[in-house]
């Protein structure tokens, strides 16, 4: 349930852009986690335009709709979202981690 409100509440900053599309992009933690959750239906009906793996999507971009990432925090994938927003991936960045952390990996 918490997944599904996470993804409700993101919504594009950019009041003119048509619908409240976004592209979600999960580790292979959240793969097997969304797979038991919701199917490819459900999340179009919460507005997901696109969905994959970080390793699926490492040259995917939607610069008008957000970046919703959830991932564990790991270096590997705190590096991936840190290379998506350099390159200006997505229109915003909403990432829900899920598991304990270093401050190493976060800073």
């Amino acid at each position: 349930a918490h997944f599904e409100e996470a993804l409700v509440g993101v919504r594009p900053a950019d009041d003119r852009v048509a619908g409240p599309f976004k592209a979600l992009l999960y580790d292979s933690h959240w793969r097997d986690v969304m797979a038991l959750s919701m199917s490819a239906a459900e999340l179009s009906l919460h507005g997901v335009l696109a969905h994959g793996t970080l390793r699926e999507t490492e040259q995917a971009s939607a610069h008008t709709a957000p970046g919703v990432y959830f991932v564990r925090p790991s270096p590997a994938n705190m590096a991936r979202i840190l290379k998506d927003v350099k390159r200006n991936a997505y229109e915003s960045y909403h990432i829900f981690l899920s598991g304990p952390s270093s401050d190493a990996c976060i800073a």
